[in-house]
Formats: C-alpha cells, structure tokens, sequence
C-alpha cells in the first residue's frame, strides 16, 4: 500500500464520507483513493469554494468536513474561505500538498505553514509514514477540541513511498482510531455566583436573556424557556444562534446589528442581560449601545470567554446554568415581572407593509414579500453584502442549523460555497441561497457545480447593477459614487446556459409568483433574478457606517 492509500484509509476510519476539493498534484492521489474507498468527492472549480463547501457541510451537520487541494496556488487560493471557517471556529480538516524543502526553484513553492498560522488556522506536517496514523489522528481531534481548521500538510515526495513494511512491523495501525465524540460537559454553576445572579434578578424589572452559540451547543433552548416563562422576560439570540429560540412566545429575534427595531428597542429597555453562551461582542451588542445601561451576567463554560464589563460570570455548562437558576429563583420566589406578558406586547408585529410605490423593489421589499413564502424546512443561505442585510435581519429559522451565512471575513463571494456544502448535507429539501450581483460574479464558475451535482438550490441575485456598499460607502465619505457602479451580465442567460431554471423579474409582486411557483415545482438548480434600488441605505449599514467621517478637501484630481 502507497502512503496515498494509508492517507485515504485513515480518513475514512476516522468518518470520511464526503470530501471536496480541487485535484492537483499533490493531492490526486489522496482523492483517488478516497474515491476508491467509498467516500464521495464533489469538486469545485476553484479551490476557496472547496473550503467553503467542507465550511458549510460543517453548518449543516456538525461533523467534520474534509477537504484537499494542491500545493502553492492551490492552497492559497483558499485563504480568505479559511480565514472565514476560523473565525466562525469551523471544524474542518484540509489536506494540502506541500512542496520538498530543497525544490527552490519549484513555482509552487509557497511558505504554507506561515500562511495557516498568519490565518489563525492550526498546522499539521506530515513528518514522516511512520507518523502518519499519529499526526492525522491529532489533527483530527484538535480540529474538534480546538474549534478551529487543521490544514495538514502532505509532503508531495512522501505520496508514493510504500507503508507495506510499516504495517508489518506494527509501526502504523491497521485502523486509526475514530475520534471518540466529544461529550456535553454539564459542568454545574458555581452556586456562590448564582446566588448573584438571583440576587441581581430580585432587584430587576426589566430582565432579558440572551442565547448565543453556546447555548446551540448546549442544547439548552428547553432551559432558557423555562426561565422566561418564569421571569416573563423577552428572549433574544445572536446571529449564529438564530432559530434556537423560534415559535417561543417570549422570542424577539436576533440582537444587535441584525436586530429588527422593535427588537433593539426591546433590548435597549433592559435593566439586566443574562446572556447565556454568548461573546457580547459588538455586532451582538451594537458597539456597547443595546446593553449600556443594563447589568451584565455572563455565562460560558469556557473560563476565558468573559468580557470585560461584565457584572458577574458564572462558569458552567449553559443548560445546566440556567436550570439550576429556574431552581434558585423558584426556592427564593424571586418569579415574572412586569415588563411583558408576550411577545405581541413586545411590538414586533409591527413590520411596515411592502413599499406599493411604482419602480423597481428595493432590498427590504424582497425581503417583506418572500418572508411568508418560505418553506419552512428550507435552508437559508445567504452571502454577504449591503442587498442581502433586510433578508438577514428578518427571514427566520426554526433551527440554527438552517442558517447559513459566512459575514466572518467580512467579504462577499463566498456565500456559494458554503450554501452548496450545505445543501449536499440534505438534499431532501430546499436551499435557498440570497446573493447581489458582484458577489455572485465572484463564484459564477461554480454555477457549474451547482449544475453538475443537480442540487436542490435556488439563487436569489438581488441585482442593482453596483456595489451596493461601496455606493453608501462613498456618499458617507463624500467621495464620488460613479466608480461603485457595474453593468450586470444577463444573469438569466448565463443561468440557463449553466442548466438552469432561470427567471428574471422586475417587481414585488412578478416575484412573489415566480418564487411561489418554484418552490411548489421539482427540487433542481434554479436562479431567479430580480431587478432591485438599493439606493436607499438598510439600518445595517447604517450602523455601520454612523462612525465615518466625510474626507476633508476631496478635490476627485
């Protein structure tokens, strides 16, 4: 057996079933021998959308994704994918060839391990086919511990070379070893703290909880329910953990930047935020002004997740926390308060109804009319952009594994990607992937994989012919807008030339019929493009831009 084929094995004795990439060669051989074994390989047409898949089959499922690619451009093709997947802590393996030390004059030649690192991803050398069982074993397992990507790094002069004699002398395992699950650690709350926490709660009429990712992992919606049902207080969840809370009578959606805005003035009441597996970090928190004037109390497992500001942190596993809190308050009466007594109280039905005025829709119309055509199985995708933030803000989910939307990295293009890795995870349904024109133009190459993999997807290009950002990025500056703008190909036509289903509309309501018709119709790929203004600037982006300055004698020679 050639290391190739140990390298293959051991992936799939370690739960490989499916693996993306692009082939080179330094990995064809690995890939090969994958296919061999069983383990389905989707290709992308450039590297970064492989990465994106492995990213977005992680989303979906919460197992590993497995991804190679070549060495040199290959692998640095897929920087910004990676950067992406570390700082949403994607648990990812990639495989990438990795040029010989003294090949100095190979053109593939790249400096890989300082580039992962400089990433923030972790970095594992193959050193040798004696180690081979021992360093994918432990890029495997710290990939899961670690919560981050392992790129592992495959010494293309070590492909070839035979293992047979280190199976014979038990220097390798037939099998590597499946990475035992990671247990739920339900470690208790420090009850000193706790009693804080009551004593805070005692004190509090307008008390509200927080759910972020912590709480998803967890497991602890069924607990944080019965908390609010105790306290009458309002729920509110970070992006990454939308859905966890959905149909709850006390939910009021996302906090922070993607809140909508009876949902930020309902957290900017608060007196006391019991925010539960969450960072606060500033898109939570809308750079400090949702919770300025509120006691903070932070709960995570994890010791050094604690900010600075806040009032009390409880050590603990987050269900276990906020079940041993419904215990001591109920011993102590400390019950409901006054503030709300559900969600319609809250005002959040007060949405404004589509625009009817005559033109083109904007964002927030696509958003508003397709919202109840949802299917509610669906998986929602989105790439980022100034188009897709009204979609964002207000398109929910009743689970947060159905939410899939890579704004990490803070760049547009890699939505695709992680939409079709998504999708694969369950094509029993449908995945519905929201993009803007110049993102889409990023990753047009992949609409061939769409095709070839006959995914249940549909593409919504929002298309204003322009850079939707730039354009409000340039009026806050006060420097010219002409350059944002772009001609859009006819998205329609290059999507049926793809093998397609494609439609272009230019209303509302010529949407809301298409759209309807789509969904009710068989599950393949689709792009339905709808002519938008986005000139007027979504609340997103105004929060982002309410700290730039205009430039100072703009002269434009």
């Amino acid at each position: 057996m050639l290391a190739s084929e140990t390298i293959a094995q051991y992936l799939v004795d370690a739960g490989a079933e499916v693996h993306f990439g692009v082939v080179g060669e330094g990995n064809v051989a690995i890939v090969s021998s994958l296919q061999e074994r069983g383990v389905a390989h989707h290709y992308s047409r450039r590297e970064d959308a492989a990465v994106s898949m492995a990213d977005g089959w992680f989303r979906r499922t919460g197992t590993t994704g497995f991804c190679s690619v070549t060495q040199g451009p290959g692998f640095t093709n897929t920087i910004t994918s990676l950067i992406e997947a570390v700082k949403h802590r994607s648990q990812l393996v990639m495989l990438t060839g990795d040029t010989p030390a003294n090949d100095i004059d190979n053109a593939q030649r790249v400096r890989t391990e300082s580039l992962v690192r400089d990433a923030g991803a972790g970095w594992c050398g193959l050193r040798g086919v004696e180690y081979l069982a021992d360093d994918l074993a432990a890029a495997i397992r710290k990939s899961a511990v670690e919560r981050r990507p392992y790129v592992v790094g495959v010494p293309t002069e070590l492909l070839y070379l035979s293992t047979d004699a280190l199976y014979d002398h038990d220097v390798l395992p037939e099998a590597l070893a499946k990475p035992p699950l990671a247990a739920v650690q339900r470690t208790a709350p420090d009850i000193t703290a706790l009693t804080r926490v009551v004593d805070l709660l005692a004190n509090s009429k307008r008390p509200m909880i927080l759910a972020g990712r912590g709480a998803v992992q967890s497991g602890a919606r069924t607990a944080l329910e019965k908390l609010a049902d105790l306290l009458h207080a309002p729920l509110a969840t970070t992006l990454l953990a939308r859905g966890l809370l959905a149909g709850s009578q006390w939910n009021i959606g996302v906090s922070g930047s993607f809140s909508t805005r009876e949902g930020a003035r309902i957290v900017q009441q608060a007196d006391l935020v019991l925010a539960f597996g969450s960072s606060l970090n500033t898109w939570t928190t809308m750079h400090g002004t949702l919770i300025e004037r509120a006691r903070i109390v932070q709960f995570d497992i994890d010791p050094h997740a604690f900010g600075d500001q806040i009032d009390v942190a409880v050590i603990g596993d987050v269900m276990a926390s906020a079940s041993s809190l419904v215990e001591e308050c109920m011993t102590r009466g400390v019950g409901e308060r006054q503030w709300a007594v559900g969600s319609a109280v809250f005002g959040l039905s007060g949405e404004p109804q589509p625009d009817a005025r005559a033109g083109l829709p904007r964002p927030i119309d696509v958003a508003q009319v397709l919202q109840p055509l949802l299917p509610s199985d669906a998986v929602l995708a989105f790439d980022s952009g100034h188009c897709v933030m009204d979609a964002v803000t207000r398109w929910e989910v009743p689970d947060p594994s159905q939410f899939i939307f890579p704004i990490h990295s803070g760049s547009i293009g890699l939505g695709l990607g992680t939409a079709m890795g998504a999708c694969l995870a369950d094509t029993s349904r449908w995945t519905i992937f929201t993009t803007g024109d110049c993102g889409l133009m990023m990753s047009l190459q992949e609409l061939d994989t769409v095709r070839r993999l006959k995914l249940p997807l549909i593409i919504l290009v929002l298309d204003d012919n322009a850079a939707g950002a730039e354009i409000h990025y340039c009026r806050a500056r006060g420097l010219p807008t002409e350059i944002a703008y772009t001609e859009s190909p006819d998205f329609s036509a290059l999507a049926a030339a793809f093998g397609f289903d494609a439609h272009t509309v230019q209303s509302a309501n010529e949407l809301a019929t298409v759209f309807t018709s789509v969904v009710e119709g068989p599950r393949r790929p689709v792009m339905i493009t709808t002519k938008i203004d986005s000139d007027e600037m979504n609340d997103w982006y105004r929060q982002l831009s309410a700290g730039v300055e205009q430039v100072r004698g703009w002269g434009g020679a």
